[in-house]
């Protein structure tokens, strides 16, 4: 009976790496990093889409800006825009129909509109937008883009409701755009 000892030489850097590439099996490593690499690839291919895909957005957004101009009525700030069908806001700009801004039911729509420009719902919409892009793979932030944007809506509802105009003549409202929309 005996003991092996072992007693560490001292290996130049040199030598050690040639070792390490003589006890290690390139085939295992190159299928590894092959798998890791195509994954990695898959995500960032997907990140470019997402980004593109929202920048194509903004852009369009910025020539809708750009063609129609901003006009300025009291403290409000509108791009009128033929045959939109409904209303939105981004930051302080209002996008709406100039003839829904002439209509009964102008006072509650551009309410509700300045609502998301007070409330600062962009911002989160922006936020959330970058979210998504980076976890474009992950459908629970697709879900909560969803959830948060109807947060929106129910908050701006509910301000619109308490300082504009009762519920039922808000449904009113609400249900003739829908009409109008489908017609």
């Amino acid at each position: 009976e005996y003991i092996q000892v072992f007693v560490p030489q001292a290996v130049s850097p040199v030598e050690e790496i040639a070792t390490t590439d003589l006890v290690s099996n390139p085939a295992e490593h190159h299928s590894a990093f092959t798998l890791a690499r195509g994954i990695g690839y898959v995500y960032f291919i997907g990140l470019f889409l997402v980004i593109a895909w929202k920048f194509i957005g903004f852009l369009q957004l910025a020539k809708l800006v750009f063609r129609h101009g901003v006009c300025q009525r009291g403290k409000r700030r509108f791009v009128f825009i033929k045959n939109l069908q409904s209303p939105f806001s981004f930051f302080r700009l209002i996008f709406i129909d100039p003839q829904q801004f002439q209509s009964e039911s102008n006072d509650v729509l551009l309410e509700h509109e300045t609502v998301h420009v007070r409330q600062w719902h962009s911002v989160d919409l922006i936020l959330l937008e970058a979210l998504t892009a980076i976890h474009w793979f992950n459908p629970v932030v697709w879900h909560l883009k969803r959830t948060l944007t109807e947060v929106h809506e129910f908050l701006a509802d509910q301000c619109t409701i308490s300082e504009k105009c009762p519920p039922q003549e808000y449904k009113r409202i609400l249900l003739s755009k829908i009409g109008r929309a489908h017609v």
